[in-house]
């Protein structure tokens, strides 16, 4: 059985002092304010349940604000009202949708003397004088393994009898917007990722979350790419994967005979896992990335810093044949599998 451990930040979590730390919360109890981008969203949702039960058996106060679907616009006007309200908070969560254009509602934020944790999103060398500290996913690790995941894809799929339109095949990426934060780095790592390989990346198409995004992006590049010859896919998570398989079948290509396809995240359709359609995702959990919301709040509420500026939760690779007995240790010590891990769909 394939165990994958949370490394070197969580033995430290497990420490007797950092265990005591979160049952100790309720003698520092305060009100955390959290911004972040809308329930709607599969991934979203399910962080936001989870993170108000942290907060609550940490002995916090939690309100979370949420902008919509990815609403730069709708969240800036929602600092304003904040802010015009009076209302008090001891820490905020921050999760911006546009980080540069966000940048305004941060520095109010900041300008009311309450620390500020910035979440799901890298620091800028703008952002980062904003913040005490940063919480999220490893990005960059995430899209490197997505391209070597790929590659382990078109090696099957060659095996197979597959046939590419050049020597190491062709690729396409369907990302996130543009504008978001984690998009371009993730795409430059999954390009850095293949290096070596043989890849030959023709382009990309940023149309945004969702399935329906997923399909409208893919659709375009088959359009613009079909005559050279689309080999292989980088979804930037799963739910667009979901819709870029939809516009390949109705394009008329087979999965794992014409085209290999990746994605991360695992909150999309686990069939395309359980079929090895989808040839691998990441474990990268709503449960964990709140867990460590938390205790990295939980941490500066006590101490008045962090030990770490920099603060990510683990999101391995996962092949389509492994999810079943993949399993992570959260920041409880709690064993946990992909099905009570994921938000699948």
């Amino acid at each position: 059985m394939k165990r994958t451990m949370i490394a070197a930040s969580f033995a430290a979590f497990l420490s007797t002092t950092a265990l005591c730390g979160l049952a100790e919360a309720a003698d520092a109890r305060g009100k955390i304010t959290a911004f972040y981008p809308g329930s709607t969203d599969t991934y979203v949702g399910a962080v936001i349940k989870s993170l108000k039960e942290e907060a609550k058996a940490a002995g916090y106060d939690i309100e979370v604000v949420e902008n919509g679907y990815f609403n730069q616009p709708n969240q800036d006007q929602q600092v304003q009202q904040h802010l015009a309200l009076g209302e008090k908070s001891d820490l905020y969560l921050w999760w911006p949708s546009e980080q540069e254009a966000g940048i305004g509602s941060l520095r109010a934020l900041y300008n009311t003397g309450t620390p500020i944790i910035l979440i799901n999103a890298q620091p800028t060398e703008q952002t980062k004088k904003y913040i005490v500290g940063q919480e999220g996913p490893d990005d960059i690790l995430r899209a490197t393994n997505a391209a070597k995941m790929l590659v382990e894809a078109r090696d099957r799929m060659v095996k197979d009898g597959g046939k590419l339109h050049s020597e190491g095949g062709n690729a396409v990426a369907v990302t996130y917007p543009g504008a978001y934060p984690p998009t371009a780095m993730s795409l430059d790592a999954f390009k850095n990722g293949l290096e070596g390989s043989g890849v030959q990346v023709l382009g990309s198409s940023d149309e945004g979350f969702g399935a329906a995004n997923g399909y409208t992006g893919m659709s375009k590049l088959i359009a613009q790419y079909k005559g050279k010859g689309i080999d292989l896919v980088y979804a930037m998570d799963d739910q667009i994967l979901q819709g870029a398989v939809k516009a390949l079948q109705e394009a008329g290509y087979t999965m794992n005979k014409d085209v290999a396809i990746v994605g991360t995240v695992c909150h999309g359709d686990r069939r395309l896992l359980d079929e090895g359609t989808q040839y691998a995702t990441s474990l990268q959990s709503p449960v964990l990335d709140a867990q460590l919301s938390i205790k990295v709040a939980d941490e500066y509420l006590k101490t008045g810093k962090l030990a770490q500026f920099i603060n990510m939760f683990p999101n391995p690779p996962v092949r389509w044949n492994e999810w079943k007995t993949t399993k992570l240790t959260d920041y409880h010590g709690v064993e946990r599998t992909m099905d009570e891990l994921c938000p699948w769909k």
